[in-house]
């Protein structure tokens, strides 16, 4: 589960720099205020609220400097205040859709990090053993057909699955797409997506995978050629299989949570 943090500041109508009204009490003391610009090292208070050092990181990390970080952060506190005061009812609304998104991408990134470190040599060694064979290195080069019609796929399912060998067949392979446009049009079965290359990975060339329903529309496959490739060394894929564990231990654990909570659906 890869999490990636990014905060927009929409606020391009406010001069950044120095726009802290007169009306706004602001201190850069350490004093003791209300923590609701998030937990860390107090660098400044706005009206009582504090401006932490956590809430600077994602700036920071973006290349700001840490005088320009904290003073936006300040305009940022100062105009999420006037919000409060000035649209009430759409400031609760907006925090109650922002809170859950938020408090799920810490649970997740502290549970991702105690996950990580908790993996074994030995976990990794079992996946690689028991998970991972030639099948799931194997290279394809994928033709595809994809229709809005399901009849349509099923014609073009049938014309090239039966007929391949006949003009007529022929003539239908020709109206496929190979998956991967460059190169030599091979792909290896993890990079198809819809999960689709575990339903291929066991097919051999002249193939046809029937149509299967997916995002665009219905697609039909035509395995053109097949490539075997050894399977991976432990230590090339050691950090994928770390990374799938945790992954898979996040997941269980947050399904466990959801069947001891009390969900009521309504309306």
């Amino acid at each position: 589960m890869k999490l990636t943090r990014k905060i927009i500041f929409g606020v391009a109508a406010v001069a950044i720099a120095g726009t802290v009204g007169a009306a706004y009490s602001v201190s850069l003391a350490g004093s003791p205020a209300n923590s609701a610009s998030g937990a860390g090292n107090p660098l400044a208070t706005v009206n009582g609220r504090i401006v932490s050092e956590s809430t600077l990181l994602p700036l920071l990390q973006n290349g700001l400097d840490r005088t320009n970080a904290l003073d936006r952060r300040i305009t940022v506190e100062v105009v999420a205040q006037t919000a409060e005061k000035n649209f009430p009812s759409e400031a609760r609304a907006a925090l109650d859709a922002a809170r859950g998104d938020l408090l799920f991408q810490l649970y997740a990134a502290k549970r991702t990090a105690t996950l990580r470190a908790a993996v074994t040599e030995r976990d990794i060694a079992d996946v690689y053993e028991t998970k991972i064979t030639a099948e799931d290195s194997r290279q394809l080069k994928v033709r595809t057909f994809v229709a809005s019609d399901a009849k349509d796929a099923q014609t073009a399912y049938e014309s090239v699955a039966s007929r391949r060998n006949s003009p007529e067949g022929k003539e239908a392979i020709g109206k496929f797409a190979y998956l991967k446009k460059d190169g030599d049009h091979f792909v290896a079965t993890a990079e198809i997506p819809y999960n689709l290359g575990q339903m291929m990975k066991k097919l051999k060339a002249g193939d046809v995978l029937p149509p299967t329903v997916i995002r665009e529309g219905v697609l039909v496959a035509y395995i053109e050629e097949v490539k075997d490739v050894p399977k991976p060394s432990l230590e090339k894929v050691k950090e994928d299989i770390r990374t799938y564990l945790v992954n898979d231990r996040l997941s269980k654990e947050i399904q466990a949570l959801r069947k001891e909570a009390k969900i009521e659906l309504r309306g």
